[in-house]
């Protein structure tokens, strides 16, 4: 195969290609100062001991925290469930993967209106795409519910 792309020849690959579904972009927030705006994450951030058990990979689970859940803003009681990177700097900080102390900073400055209590959490290490289509409705739907203007999603 690399041999007929090289020399000009037609080739097909014998791996099945994924296609990806295209989500158009929802329209910008007309004043971020009156949003409701929540953390979403995959980087797998969970209280310490990970008490529900999110997995390191493939996870088959999503689930909402607070932030008294991690120990308070500074988020010192966090353990990170997530199998493809390195957890170091994240467990001792867990703002550097969800950055909850940015959000409360940007909600007193007025920057947003309000900064949405309830922290979305999963593990994006190795998600089957139609998990992942799962998760991310579900998750939509709740944020909806909520009354949630508007997401910010973190990635390892």
């Amino acid at each position: 195969m690399a041999l007929d792309k090289v020399h000009g020849r037609s080739f097909k690959t014998e791996l099945p290609m994924i296609a990806f579904s295209r989500v158009p972009p929802s329209p910008p927030l007309e004043d971020l100062s009156k949003a409701n705006v929540a953390l979403v994450t995959t980087c797998g951030p969970v209280p310490l001991g990970n008490p529900d058990r999110l997995e390191a990979h493939a996870a088959t689970k999503w689930k909402i925290y607070q932030v008294e859940d991690f120990g308070g803003p500074a988020l010192k009681d966090v353990d990170i469930a997530h199998g493809g990177y390195s957890p170091t700097y994240a467990e001792r900080n867990g703002n550097r993967v969800f950055p909850v102390d940015v959000m409360l900073e940007l909600e007193a400055q007025g920057v947003i209106g309000h900064f949405h209590r309830d922290l979305y959490v999963t593990v994006g290490n190795s998600m089957p795409v139609s998990r992942a289509e799962q998760f991310g409705a579900e998750i939509a739907r709740s944020l909806k519910d909520g009354g949630v203007d508007a997401a910010i999603l973190t990635s390892a």
